[in-house]
């Protein structure tokens, strides 16, 4: 799932505040009255932007790490029988 974008949530947490009932608001924007609802609660406790993190790609390993790896692997015994 993609995270909406600040700009579509500035518009539904205005919508609300200009007067029009959450659930019109919620169907305009093809969205659900609890993603409203909880909007509006962090724009009122002033975390309405995109305050998380997105996605994030693997972790990249440098060479020196991969050494590290490696000799750990090679101290490892085998699988016992």
């Amino acid at each position: 799932m993609n995270a909406y974008s600040i700009d579509l949530r500035q518009k539904v947490v205005s919508a609300v505040d200009r007067g029009e009932p959450k659930i019109s608001v919620a169907k305009r924007y093809e969205i659900s009255a609890k993603t409203v609802d909880r909007w509006i609660r962090r724009r009122d406790a002033g975390q309405l932007k995109a305050d998380r993190a997105g996605p994030k790609g693997p972790t990249k390993l440098s060479e020196a790490d991969d050494q590290v790896l490696l000799s750990a692997l090679a101290d490892e015994p085998g699988p016992v029988e």
